[in-house]
């Protein structure tokens, strides 16, 4: 089984949506999570980033936060952080961690936290492509 952790700022928009594409995308095997580099455990996603999760049929509203820093043991696991400032952040202070950018191409994803539905579409749909980008190699 190969284990995927998807890290955002504060994991109730961006890497829950990711997580949760992820686990609709791949093959059962494979284990999903989802953390924030700036966040407490246990607070809730984002209505917004509900809404737009409904609307693709996946339901997020059980996913509760969780603080990268406070994980334990990351051996083993491939991070996908959203963003250049994440993946900085992540390789500084966890050396030798097995950190990529999610977006194949290098691409930071935006973060609508905050923003509108439509911004939070276009984050789902980039995510979703990124992740499919990916996908293959989850299969």
């Amino acid at each position: 089984m190969s284990k995927f952790l998807f890290v955002c700022t504060g994991n109730i928009c961006r890497s829950p949506m990711a997580e949760y594409l992820a686990r609709d995308l791949a093959s059962p095997e494979h284990q999903f999570s989802g953390a924030g580099t700036w966040t407490t455990d246990g607070r809730p996603p984002s209505e917004s980033a509900v809404v737009v999760m409904e609307e693709s049929g996946i339901d997020i509203s059980a996913h509760r936060s969780a603080d990268l820093w406070t994980l334990g043991p990351l051996e083993g696991i491939t991070i996908f952080a959203m963003a250049r400032d994440h993946h900085e952040e992540i390789a500084q202070r966890l050396p030798g961690a097995d950190v990529l950018l999610l977006d194949p191409q290098g691409r930071s994803i935006i973060d609508p936290y905050g923003g509108s539905l439509a911004s939070y579409r276009l984050v789902r749909d980039a995510i979703r492509a990124a992740i499919e980008e990916r996908a293959p190699t989850w299969a």
